[in-house]
């Protein structure tokens, strides 16, 4: 059997970063796997196929929750709480150097009035989703906590009890920010 899981947040909450994290040992964590398709845990089982050590599978992706009006039943969760404010700051001076061009997205669409109001958007989104997730598959961290150390051993612990944490990788990750390489994303 094996585990699915989901991390989510609003846009630039560290998915990228998390997927990244979460890739380790019997953990396979695709980042941004909705542009596989709304279909990414069929795309992470054919991954999983080629690799029987694979006994966790999650997409780290802040767009789940626009993509999805339910958690899907038997997939733990983790949000990742971050002010929206400080989520749309970010994501503007992010993307506007870094759009997604390909996806049809300008630097109007970072710097225009109606960002605001998609921040808003998603977080209602985010807010109506995390109310379909069963009891005891929702774990809510905060943003400032994933410079701690036990706060993300805590988060692995919840979606992946079965491998150790490692401190090790934790100490090479905290140093890195990892952002999406925008110009090679696709939809599928």
């Amino acid at each position: 059997m094996v585990d699915r899981f989901i991390i989510t947040g609003l846009p630039r909450s560290r998915t990228s970063w998390l997927a990244n994290l979460f890739t380790y040992g019997s953990s396979l964590c695709m980042h941004d796997g909705l542009t596989h398709g709304k279909d990414f845990f069929n795309w992470l089982e054919l991954m999983r196929v080629s690799d029987p050590r694979i006994r966790h599978m999650g997409n780290s992706d802040s767009g789940i929750p626009l993509a999805f009006e339910a958690a899907p039943e038997d997939v733990k969760v983790v949000v990742v709480q971050r002010n929206w404010m400080d989520c749309m700051v970010s994501f503007r001076k992010y993307f506007s150097q870094h759009p997604y061009t390909h996806l049809g997205m300008v630097n109007a669409d970072v710097e225009g009035p109606a960002i605001q109001a998609i921040f808003q958007n998603a977080r209602e989104k985010l807010t109506s989703f995390m109310d379909t997730v069963k009891p005891g598959l929702l774990k809510v961290v905060d943003f400032a906590d994933l410079n701690d150390p036990d706060a993300v051993e805590s988060m692995w612990n919840f979606l992946v009890p079965d491998e150790p944490f490692s401190w090790a990788r934790w100490q090479i990750l905290d140093k890195l920010r990892v952002n999406p390489a925008s110009e090679k994303v696709r939809m599928s």
